[in-house]
């Protein structure tokens, strides 16, 4: 199975922070980034050994609306990052891998979602910032990040104009958006 191999191993440490567990002191203690690749892989099979749900880090086939819109970062290269509804990752997850210097604040309504990617950040993904807020509505400062994503979220917010002026409002550079060119199944 190829995963989001330290991104399932910062969510698997948050979770055994939560148990009295016996773990090897290190797999809590140092830094994820510090981490090798097979304590991090370690680390995930003793979450999946303990029945905790890491389907959320499978790597799946890139999405195009993905591929395009990390080319596009590519270029411009993001300095900080706002992802409006997160959802599942599909996005988040390739850019925390690709473009591993650049804060990223997720931005989502559903509180299960906000908890899910906080124990990431709680498991050393320190980068990564989740809020619960809508975006049509939250306060941010202006030009509080250098680039809004807002892919397939659009379709989902029923006062599209106060998000997208909201967008710009936060945007210090640039807003990539993507919307459906069909319906989802």
């Amino acid at each position: 199975m190829k995963a989001y191999t330290l991104l399932a191993a910062a969510y698997v440490r948050s979770c055994m922070a939560e148990q009295n567990g016996s773990v090897p002191s290190e797999w809590l203690h140092t830094p994820l980034e510090q981490l090798t690749p097979q304590q991090c892989r370690a680390i995930m099979d003793y979450g999946i050994q303990q029945g905790w749900k890491l389907h959320h880090f499978k790597e799946k086939e890139e999405l195009p609306r993905v591929r395009m819109a990390e080319g596009f970062l590519r270029a411009v290269y993001p300095q900080s990052l706002l992802d409006v509804g997160s959802g599942r990752g599909a996005f988040l997850f390739p850019f925390l891998r690709d473009f591993p210097h650049t804060p990223v604040t997720s931005l989502d309504i559903l509180p299960h979602r906000v908890a899910f990617l906080q124990r990431l950040h709680d498991g050393g993904i320190h980068r990564l910032t989740a809020i619960q807020e809508d975006i049509c509505t939250w306060q941010a400062p202006d030009n509080s990040f250098d680039v809004v994503t807002l892919l397939e979220v659009l379709e989902h917010i029923p006062a599209v104009e106060q998000a997208v002026l909201n967008a710009v409002r936060l945007a210090e550079r640039y807003i990539v958006v993507s919307v459906p060119s069909k319906p989802d199944n």
